[in-house]
């Protein structure tokens, strides 16, 4: 909610597999060191397939204080509603986004070979 007398909504269009390829796994922290990660995150996307129509706006959230608040996030997140956070976490947990990171897996999407038609180039718009 916002201050005052108004209020903001963020509508998604629903139907043409726009939300039904969403997952969530729960992993231990052994898996965030770089190189396991970038692999597991790009397998992840493999397994997507084109079921539900690509190209997709690929979203990954890490960490959160439950399921279903990660969830809303990677909801939220697919809709570029956090496209502003800061490039680096604190001492508090603050989220951050890896832009480095989005840029490689935007990359390995492409490479994938999935994809809406032109030789599976557009798995993914982001």
């Amino acid at each position: 909610s916002v201050d005052g007398e108004e209020y903001k909504f963020l509508c998604i269009a629903k139907g043409g597999g726009s939300a039904n390829k969403t997952y969530l796994y729960q992993e231990t922290k052994a898996l965030l060191s770089p190189g396991k990660l970038k692999n597991y995150l790009v397998d992840k996307m493999r397994t997507l397939g084109t079921a539900a129509c690509p190209p997709y706006h690929v979203a990954f959230v890490i960490g959160g204080t439950s399921a279903e608040a990660t969830l809303k996030t990677v909801k939220l997140a697919s809709t570029k509603y956090y496209d502003g956070l800061p490039t680096e976490g604190n001492e508090h947990g603050q989220a951050f986004r890896d832009l480095e990171l989005e840029a490689e897996l935007l990359q390995e999407a492409q490479n994938l070979g999935l994809g809406a038609q032109f030789g599976g180039k557009y798995f993914a718009h982001d």
